[in-house]
């Protein structure tokens, strides 16, 4: 017992001295945190000042650069750069000046004028040919279609977007609320992999703006906004009560806007905002996004799957408490409110489904939620959206069920959970489609390319728009989800099998033109094909379309004489145009000429496929390098047309590339038709 109670004693002093030694460590750090916070306090004090000292030399700027003074000398001073040889300097403030004044001040108007003169080739050759369509319009009495153009000129110049190269992208900064972090992670791992830097941050910090380019997710949820931002729109507007002035305010003010849907993009432009500003960007699947998650520094439990059934969102509204109450009663289920981040993830990868429930009777799609889940690797059940027809891909993937129909749900539920089989079949079919789903990736290189910051070439490889045709000759429609009436306006009507296929968009609409003819003939001539028709959206097809392509398809292929295209319709035949050729076959007139501008509706032939294929998307001269410009420069150019035309133009329709209203058109394409009779007739006179 002696010897126990010694052994007990020599215990209890070495944990004394052992207790001693870590109070002494304990005091030491607490020492070193107070120094620490010392020093915290002295920085926080030092960063105070220099903020202040900032605020007052801005403002001090501010107020001299309005003086009288300094706007008398500026000349003086533009001057001096200009002999010192600054241009860098002085297209440096152009380009502030741009991203900061108003669209519609006067002053604007003139500078971007002035702007977009010096940044086209041979401006003054494109300024001539405009004012002589105008001084034609004036002689022939059309003052309203003068007063249009003026007005839509001033109009486009007032709305285009502002262009990205005019601002600083080092290090873009991604502004989210903590519901919105799935899409702020696949924008920054967007931009990573196009080559430029990105931050996501919660708040805006003014003072660290420095002009820097923004992407803000739900931007009216911001006190404050950054002076140069793209704003990422995601209200749904089937509940217009959220769109406000002041929310239109802040839509306006933004470079551009992102919008998931395209009801959205609909009730928007009906409500002013140009088409130009929108830019459909649906939600996607995030391939690897647990690894990319961890990489941030997530800490993941990927483990046992506690939760049968998990809702995340807010829980207080009676629809959703109707299901809630239901799915209750029969299974583990896990409501999460106000959850976010790391614990959210967790709380998804610890669930053996996650359950979408509508807030409103008639919304659309939630797909934030359910690409976010699916990629993380859960099945997930939800309520069918009021715009499925824009999800078709997804019907495979998420179990639906009707609007409302909570047995339908439960029986749902109780069918992937009750069939470990069946379980593991959908988990399997979901890796499968999120390691291929590139909605998102391909529409926001989309927009990258419009602004020029990935290249033609890196689109083409990484975008896959192109539609899968079993057809000898493919029939396309170059068509813009952004112009919604358009594309609607085709669709709602018969399309004689011709595919919808997405268009490129650039800030100079004849540019994506341009690029969107060729990236659909390189992808027919790397396809094999030889032959193609291709249409535009606003083409307008007669009752016999059908059998007088029929006739025309079988003449172009039996034709032993090279040609270069067939035009189905001329807006704008050239007075110098040659007819060559007359041949009548099955009742149907071919008339061969030399030129031809139009892109309404053609056939492409192999030459032609070859000849849109070389088109040169960095040449930036529109006076020469449109894409039917293109095609009329052609040496060997054999165009075949009909009288009359094969396809007529929708006039109630707008241009989507010029921003006008196709009726300005009509005219045109009468005296094309005229004209191309008269020097046919004239042919036949010779002959």
């Amino acid at each position: 017992m002696a010897h126990d109670a010694l052994a007990q004693s020599k215990q209890i002093t070495h944990l004394s001295l052992a207790v001693n030694e870590r109070d002494i460590q304990i005091a030491r750090l607490n020492q070193t945190l107070t120094e620490r916070d010392a020093q915290i306090a002295n920085l926080q004090q030092m960063i105070c000042e220099r903020d202040r000292n900032i605020s007052e030399t801005t403002a001090m700027m501010q107020k001299m650069r309005q003086s009288f003074s300094w706007r008398f000398t500026m000349p003086v001073r533009m001057s001096g750069r200009l002999l010192r040889g600054e241009f860098n300097v002085i297209g440096s403030l152009f380009k502030h000046y741009l991203a900061t004044c108003k669209p519609d001040n006067p002053i604007s108007i003139a500078v971007r004028i002035i702007g977009l003169i010096y940044m086209t080739p041979h401006p003054f050759k494109l300024i001539g040919r405009k004012f002589r369509t105008l001084f034609a319009l004036i002689r022939a009495g059309k003052f309203a279609v003068v007063a249009d153009i003026i007005k839509r000129t001033i109009r486009n110049i007032t709305s285009e977007p502002l262009a990205i190269d005019s601002i600083s992208k080092h290090d873009i900064s991604i502004l989210c609320t903590k519901h919105t972090l799935y899409i702020a992670h696949l924008l920054e791992h967007q931009l990573t992999q196009a080559g430029l830097s990105a931050t996501v941050g919660l708040d805006y910090n003014r003072m660290a703006d420095a002009g820097r380019l923004h992407i803000v997710i739900c931007p009216q949820m911001f006190p404050r906004l950054p002076e140069n931002f793209v704003a990422f729109q995601m209200e749904q507007t089937i509940n217009p009560r959220w769109f406000s002035d002041e929310y239109f305010a802040i839509l306006n003010r933004a470079i551009s806007i992102f919008d998931y849907a395209v009801t959205n993009i609909e009730f928007l432009e009906k409500n002013g905002i140009q088409y130009q500003k929108l830019f459909y960007l649906p939600i996607g699947a995030f391939p690897g996004y647990a690894g990319f998650l961890q990489k941030k520094g997530y800490n993941l439990k990927n483990g046992t799957k506690k939760i049968d059934v998990l809702f995340y969102g807010d829980p207080n509204c009676s629809r959703r408490r109707k299901f809630l109450d239901r799915i209750s009663e029969k299974y583990n289920l896990f409501i999460a409110a106000e959850v976010f981040g790391e614990e959210l993830v967790n709380l998804v990868l610890s669930a053996r489904v996650v359950i979408n429930i509508h807030y409103y009777e008639n919304a659309l799609l939630e797909t934030t939620r359910i690409y976010e889940v699916i990629s993380l690797g859960v099945p997930v059940i939800s309520e069918e959206g009021s715009d499925m027809l824009n999800h078709s891909d997804l019907h495979d993937i998420v179990g639906f069920t009707p609007v409302g129909d909570v047995d339908a749900m439960l029986e749902r539920i109780g069918h992937l959970l009750g069939d470990e089989q069946a379980y593991q079949q959908k988990v399997s079919a979901i890796d499968v489609f999120v390691q291929s789903d590139k909605t998102f990736s391909c529409y926001f290189k989309r927009y990258l390319l419009a602004n020029d910051l990935v290249s033609f070439d890196d689109y083409y490889q990484a975008v896959n728009f192109f539609p899968e045709t079993g057809e000898a000759i493919p029939r396309l429609c170059l068509t813009l989800t952004e112009t919604v009436d358009r594309k609607q306006n085709f669709l709602g009507n018969k399309t004689y099998g011709f595919q919808t296929i997405e268009g490129i968009r650039h800030r100079k609409g004849w540019l994506g033109c341009g690029m969107s003819y060729k990236f659909m003939l390189r992808n027919l001539h790397d396809r094999g094909y030889s032959l193609a028709m291709i249409c535009e959206d606003d083409v307008v097809f007669p009752g016999d379309f059908e059998k007088r392509l029929n006739k025309i398809t079988g003449y172009l292929a039996a034709n032993q004489q090279p040609w270069t295209l067939f035009s189905g319709l001329i807006a704008h035949l050239h007075p110098d145009t040659v007819v060559t050729k007359i041949e009548e076959v099955d009742g149907i007139e071919y008339i061969y000429i030399n030129k031809t501008v139009s892109m309404v509706m053609n056939i492409y032939s192999l030459s032609a496929i070859e000849l849109l294929e070389s088109w040169d998307q960095q040449n930036v001269d529109p006076y020469s390098n449109t894409i039917d410009r293109h095609i009329e420069s052609s040496k060997d150019l054999v165009v075949i047309t009909t009288l009359p035309f094969l396809v007529g133009h929708g006039e109630e329709l707008s241009s989507s590339l010029w921003g006008f209203e196709n009726t300005q058109y009509s005219d045109m394409i009468k005296e094309s038709e005229i004209l191309l009779r008269e020097k046919a007739n004239a042919f036949k006179a010779l002959a």
